[in-house]
């Protein structure tokens, strides 16, 4: 399993995350949902400090870390779905 975090600008800082990133960590089972997932967060422009794990972030101070899976978001998982 690897994982693709990144921090979503456009959440930070209100809501759940009030005063607080809001940090994304997509879990990926193969290179293809990886792929994808990289793809769809590169084509975002709020998403930021997109990076590949081998260990998926937990809860940090100053941060809301949400766990997300293909059956949370499954368009995130198709590869160019937000390069429309």
């Amino acid at each position: 399993m690897r994982y693709v975090q990144m921090t979503d600008k456009f959440m930070s800082g209100w809501g759940l995350a009030k005063r607080k990133k809001n940090i994304l960590v997509f879990h990926c089972k193969s290179d293809e949902e990886v792929e994808a997932v990289l793809s769809n967060a590169k084509a975002r422009e709020e998403m930021t400090e997109i990076k590949v794990t081998m260990k998926p972030l937990t809860g940090r101070q100053k941060c809301l870390v949400q766990q997300k899976t293909k059956n949370d978001y499954p368009n995130w998982y198709k590869k160019n779905y937000f390069n429309n």
